[in-house]
């Protein structure tokens, strides 16, 4: 049988159920909940061929805005690449992705994905180069690892309509902090803070400021920072980290580069981010080349 190309699966209940049964399966990743909860955008486009209403490969075109120093640049991020066991050895991905370049090639400014360790070799094929990024990590003071700052950071319910106000007040603010961020996509902010962050979502009403973070044991992983920035970054790290906190680790790339670490007694490094995945980009501009930056940690797919 004659695989069918399907562009609209979110409106074809049969295709759709099949697609969030495949993503399960091959990533133990659920769409269902962010569907039903109508974070579904048109900026996720899965590109599916389907044996009747069973999805047999997918692969999805994120459509994405990055602002950098005032500049927002059109991207294409790729993710959800994946082909039923039984239908693997056909070469359909590959159908997929030449359909995604007809499609986008021309209309932005670059594509780019997080490839696995196991595929590293199969991108480079449709002409995607591995890119780098860099994280920076910063040691707090031994005087101040088991205070907190006076920002009273509370925890945010997404579910109460109160803190979701607050919540997309200040998303649609920005990270002020950030050197590159993602603009304008509520369906992908949403798959995470409804989702695996939702219990990481925390608000200071002394800063007017959303921070997404985790306590990892000693660490303080900085996910974003929303808001009006009425703070110095540093500031806003001591305020947002739970006390006995050694590190912060940030999910983006800070604006200053942190010039006013030393004042606070931070000890500031950028050092190559080492992942289990790959950042490959395609064409057009690789906004991070030779600029140690890093992609917003939620604005991965």
């Amino acid at each position: 049988m004659e695989l069918e190309l399907e562009k609209q699966i979110r409106s074809r209940e049969g295709r759709r159920e099949s697609f969030f049964k495949l993503a399960e399966e091959v990533f133990d990743l659920s769409f269902r909940e962010w569907y039903e909860n109508g974070y579904w955008t048109d900026q996720y486009i899965p590109y599916a061929l389907c044996d009747g209403d069973r999805v047999a490969a997918n692969v999805a075109v994120n459509l994405m805005q990055l602002e950098s120093r005032g500049q927002i640049r059109n991207y294409v991020q790729l993710g959800t690449v994946m082909t039923d066991p039984e239908y693997r050895g056909r070469g359909l991905s590959r159908r997929l992705m030449e359909e995604v370049f007809r499609d986008w090639d021309g209309r932005c400014n670059g594509m780019y994905l997080f490839a696995n360790s196991d595929v590293l070799e199969f991108y480079p094929r449709f002409g995607f180069q591995p890119g780098e990024e860099y994280e920076w990590h910063l040691k707090l003071p031994e005087g101040k690892r088991n205070e907190r700052g006076n920002g009273s950071f509370r925890r945010l319910d997404l579910k109460k309509t109160e803190d979701m106000e607050i919540f997309r007040r200040c998303l649609e603010k920005g990270n002020p902090y950030s050197a590159l961020q993602m603009r304008d996509n509520w369906g992908l902010v949403m798959f995470y803070c409804g989702g695996i962050f939702k219990d990481s979502i925390f608000y200071s009403e002394a800063y007017d400021m959303v921070c997404v973070g985790e306590k990892e044991e000693t660490g303080f992983y900085c996910h974003e920072l929303l808001g009006d920035g009425g703070i110095s970054l540093e500031q806003a790290v001591f305020a947002a980290a739970p006390g006995g906190t050694k590190t912060v680790v940030l999910g983006f790339s800070p604006e200053n580069r942190l010039g006013g670490a030393a004042e606070y007694g931070l000890d500031a490094r950028c050092i190559l981010l080492e992942s289990d995945v790959t950042l490959f980009f395609r064409g057009g501009e690789d906004l991070l080349a030779g600029k140690k930056l890093r992609l917003p940690e939620l604005s991965h797919t």
